[in-house]
């Protein structure tokens, strides 16, 4: 499993705890372009993005065309997300071909009312 941020650019990180959300756009085209770039010809099972859904390049459509399945989770409403993190990871293969790749992964989340 790998890890990255995004704004205006993609960047690995090793945690998410180094997340400031100071950045001035939200990329997520050009950043699912960039990773299906990095892994092209790779085995990848699958995206999972943390959002708020507001992309701030293209034009209101998301071109997934040769991209894995992609999983948001996507943050927004009047309960706002104070804090989500991903706590635990567990990545596991099978040689089956129905489902190669398990990931199973403990997620909390604070919530704030506004």
């Amino acid at each position: 499993m790998r890890r990255y941020s995004f704004d205006s650019r993609l960047q690995p990180v090793t945690d998410f705890g180094e997340l400031d959300f100071n950045g001035s756009a939200t990329a997520l085209n050009a950043a699912l372009r960039n990773i299906a770039d990095r892994y092209r010809g790779q085995p990848l099972a699958g995206v999972l993005i943390l959002t708020d859904g507001n992309a701030t390049d293209g034009n209101g459509t998301l071109d997934v065309s040769g991209l894995p399945p992609i999983f948001p989770i996507v943050a927004g409403s009047d309960d706002v997300p104070r804090d989500i993190s991903v706590q635990k990871v567990a990545v596991s293969q099978t040689s089956f071909e129905d489902a190669p790749v398990t990931i199973q992964a403990d997620v909390t989340a604070g919530w704030i009312r506004r």
